[in-house]
C-alpha cells in the first residue's frame, strides 16, 4: 500500500511540475509576444489551477485513491477466481490414472512401485493446466513410478488423512508411506528436480542409480 501511495504522489508531482512549467512558458510568452502569444494568461490561469487540484488531491485525498485502485484490483482477481471456478469440470488431460477412496490402498498403498499421487479439484485452473506435465513425467518415470491424481471434491477422506489444504499437492508415495510433497509446482522441471532427489534419498540401488 505504501509503495502505491508513493508511485502516485510520484506520479502527481510529475505531472504538476509539468504544469506549472507549461504555466510559465504561458507567462513569458504573454510578455514577449502580447496578444499574439499562442499562450495566454487564460491558459496560465487553467494550467495552475489543474495543478493545484492535482496536488489537493493527492495530498488531501490520497487515501481514497488508494483505496478505489485496491477494490478495482481485487475486482479483477475476484472475476479471475470465478472464471477458474466456473471452468469445465473435467481435467484436461484424462490419460493420468484416477484412484478413489475404494482403489487408493491397492493402488498406493500396497503397490510395490512408488506412486506420485496428485490432488486436484475441478474447479482449480492450474491443476488441469498440470496435466500435461504430469503425463510427460509418467512417460519419462514409466519404469520407476507410477502417477495417479485423486479428485480433492470426491475423495475428501484420503485428502483429510493427508492434510491436504492447497492445490495442488503432489505426494510421493514408497511403500506406502509419504517419502516427499510438493505444494504448487511451477513446472514440470521442478517436478522432475523433486522425484530425483526422493528416488535417490528412499530407494538408493533399487532405482537411484537410473534417475
Amino acid at each position: 500500500m505504501q509503495t502505491m501511495k508513493k508511485r502516485i504522489i510520484r506520479g502527481c508531482l510529475r505531472i504538476a511540475i509539468l504544469a506549472v512549467a507549461g504555466g510559465v512558458l504561458g507567462w513569458l510568452s504573454s510578455i514577449l509576444f502580447g496578444e499574439r502569444a499562442l499562450i495566454t494568461e487564460f491558459h496560465v490561469a487553467v494550467t495552475l489551477g489543474a495543478s493545484i487540484g492535482i496536488l489537493s488531491g493527492v495530498v488531501l485525498f490520497p487515501e481514497k485513491a488508494l483505496l478505489q485502485a485496491a477494490e478495482l484490483r481485487e475486482q479483477k482477481m475476484g472475476s479471475r477466481q470465478k472464471n477458474w471456478r466456473e471452468a469445465p469440470g473435467k481435467e484436461r488431460n484424462m490419460a493420468i490414472k484416477a484412484i478413489t477412496t475404494d482403489s487408493f490402498r491397492d493402488d498406493v498403498l500396497k503397490t510395490r512401485k512408488p506412486v506420485l499421487v496428485k490432488f486436484w479439484a475441478p474447479w482449480c485452473g492450474y491443476c488441469r493446466a498440470l496435466a500435461p506435465a504430469l503425463e510427460s513425467i509418467e512417460k519419462q518415470y514409466e519404469n520407476l513410478l507410477s502417477v495417479g491424481r485423486i479428485n480433492f471434491d470426491t475423495e475428501t477422506a484420503v485428502a483429510r488423512r493427508y492434510n491436504i489444504h492447497k492445490l495442488p499437492t503432489l505426494l510421493l508415495f514408497i511403500n506406502g508411506t509419504v517419502a516427499g510433497f510438493l505444494i504448487d509446482p511451477s513446472s514440470e522441471k521442478e517436478i522432475d528436480a523433486f522425484l530425483k532427489k526422493m528416488l535417490r534419498l528412499n530407494v538408493g540401488g533399487l532405482y537411484g542409480k537410473h534417475v
